[in-house]
């Protein structure tokens, strides 16, 4: 089932740990499955309209929580938002796709220069909210 899931899904960006932690946050069932890099728990959802996965590897230490989101969703930042409020953590513990242990994330784009790890697009957003006293680090 995470092959499949994981065709239709693209990361977009990276929780800190433990999976569990959220998974109890949104009633989740975690289903346990394997990738290239070993054991991996997964667990998908829906928020309103917007299809989420969040899998995390269970063999390799402080990887973190990737957020998977339906390849029919355009708006990366605004599901990030909605899952960040929704989960009631602080927008700015998200890490961007440097992160993401998945080998698709290779493939999916070349690596970002040194600049663009400093400010990703994600980060740009939560630091725009935040002076504009908006958004779920407003709060």
């Amino acid at each position: 089932m995470w092959d499949s899931i994981a065709l239709s899904h693209r990361p977009i960006g990276v929780l800190p740990p433990p999976m569990q932690a959220y998974a109890d946050r949104l009633l989740l069932v975690v289903e346990k499955s394997w990738e290239d890099l070993g054991a991996v728990d997964v667990a998908s959802f829906r928020l309103g309209r917007t299809h989420f996965v969040l899998s995390q590897f269970t063999e390799v230490e402080d990887t973190g929580v990737t957020v998977w989101l339906d390849r029919r969703h355009t708006d990366d930042e605004a599901s990030l938002a909605l899952l960040v409020e929704t989960l009631g953590i602080p927008a700015d513990c998200v890490r961007d796709l440097t992160w993401c242990p998945h080998p698709v994330v290779q493939l999916m784009s070349p690596p970002p220069s040194q600049d663009a790890r400093r400010s990703s697009r994600w980060t740009r957003l939560l630091q725009n909210l935040r002076k504009a006293g908006t958004g779920p680090a407003a709060s």
